[in-house]
């Protein structure tokens, strides 16, 4: 999904989402299968999964995307939501938030979008 909202469909390139379990359990065994057969190979210096990462699509911002962010937060915060709405500076404007489930990944806005909200994307 990217930042409107709008869902990627099959038929390109980047339509996955990095915080999809099933994705990441995909890719982890994909990786491990292609580095168990090439690590002693003498024709190959090294090598990486993926080509150009975050060119089209940088970051997912679906439901599952938004609770690992969430779920990042609270870490980051010591589940303490004062502590991020005052590093967030939410009172500026009104941005105050009172539960946890109203924070989403950002999205365009009608003006400046919060800057720190932004960075800890």
């Amino acid at each position: 999904m990217d930042k409107d909202g709008r869902r990627l469909f099959y038929g390109s390139r980047q339509t996955f989402c990095p915080s999809s379990p099933a994705y990441r359990e995909a890719a982890l065994r994909i990786a491990g299968a292609l580095a168990e057969r090439y690590a002693d190979h003498p024709a190959v210096a090294m090598w990486h999964v993926h080509n150009e990462y975050g060119c089209h699509n940088p970051a997912c911002y679906c439901d599952e995307s938004a609770e690992a962010f969430r779920t990042w937060l609270r870490a980051r915060y010591g589940d303490d939501l004062a502590a991020l709405n005052d590093a967030w500076g939410t009172t500026f404007w009104s941005q105050w938030y009172y539960d946890w489930a109203e924070i989403i990944p950002p999205r365009a806005t009608g003006a400046v979008p919060n800057p720190t909200h932004q960075l800890d994307w």
